[in-house]
């Protein structure tokens, strides 16, 4: 892979932590890389210093479209919205787009490191990733948590060996460039063994183009999944429940008016049901199958008693 960049014109934009280490990724691979940020540089002088003596060009104050010429790769930090002119020219001129979480999801697949585990959600996913970081570790497996958690998953990857265990969360920012059309590189099969999402609530409508938008930004996780991936999801939200089992229930009628979310989910439902993946369930009050749920005393997965409720550390209904 490193001579694939060796001599090729990556421009990023962000001057952030994801930025920073985009640059530190591709110096390493020998591409000629811009830093750009719309921050001048007196705004910005703890980011300048930490990149130390990086062989890199700054461009400072603004994201002209010249950065655009000769530019082989426009890489986005996650506080860059998609939508900057910038981005949009990009793509109008075939140049292609990636974050550090695609290439991160592409550059373990290469390197077959794994099993990965990916959590996304509205609400929740800190929480859940950090839960299921621990008890991997627990079991006396080596696991690496990280994501839109900690510093860039892209920075360790040199630390891990193929068959650690790999827990990320994963935010709409950083699945929107899982895209086939826009994207660097193939995204067939770069996806985690296991795609957990938690709830698919509004949120971040300020970034993306309404909530059908928004979904669709999350269920890119599920659009590049290797084969025999196990796909989990909430029985209880009416957004996941409805993807899960193709059919909204007589108590979740489509958002009102957004008839671009109701095609998203037919749409994301029949790939679910297209895969044949396995498929995990999960409910705080109902018994689903197959998956995990609860009643009034006792958490079960599918016929197996887990724990009683009051032996759960973590208070509150939430965190079941």
């Amino acid at each position: 892979m490193g001579s694939e960049w060796s001599g090729r014109n990556i421009v990023i934009l962000g001057l952030a932590r994801q930025g920073s280490a985009l640059a530190r990724y591709f110096v390493g691979l020998g591409a000629r890389v811009t830093l750009s940020d719309a921050a001048p540089a007196e705004r910005l002088e703890r980011e300048i210093a930490q990149l130390g003596d990086l062989p890199v060009t700054l461009a400072l104050g603004g994201h002209p479209l010249t950065l655009l010429d000769g530019c082989d790769l426009l890489c986005l930090s996650g506080g860059v919205p998609a939508d900057l002119p910038i981005v949009q020219e990009a793509v109008r001129q075939g140049i292609p787009l990636s974050n550090d979480s695609l290439l991160t999801f592409q550059e373990m697949r290469r390197r077959g490191l794994g099993p990965v585990i990916a959590i996304t959600g509205s609400s929740g996913k800190t929480t859940t990733t950090t839960l299921v970081g621990k008890m991997l570790e627990a079991s006396g497996v080596r696991v690496h948590v990280g994501g839109n958690i900690g510093t860039p998953f892209i920075d360790r990857l040199d630390t891990i060996m193929p068959g650690e265990r790999i827990v990320l969360e994963l935010s709409s920012f950083q699945l929107e460039l899982f895209d086939s059309q826009r994207a660097w590189g193939s995204i067939d099969g770069i996806g985690p063994d296991v795609a957990a999402t938690l709830n698919i609530t509004p949120n971040h409508l300020d970034r993306h183009a309404g909530m059908a938008a928004y979904a669709d930004a999350k269920f890119n996780l599920l659009r590049c999944l290797p084969q025999g991936a196990t796909i989990v999801l909430s029985a209880e939200d009416p957004v996941t429940r409805r993807v899960a089992s193709g059919e909204w229930r007589g108590s979740d009628p489509p958002l009102p008016s957004d008839w671009a979310m109701d095609a998203l989910l037919e749409e994301v439902g029949s790939l679910v049901a297209g895969r044949h993946s396995p498929l995990a369930l999960f409910h705080r009050r109902h018994r689903v199958e197959p998956g995990a749920w609860g009643d009034g005393e006792w958490l079960y997965y599918g016929d197996a008693p887990i724990c009683r409720r009051e032996e759960l550390k973590l208070r509150g209904e939430h965190n079941v």
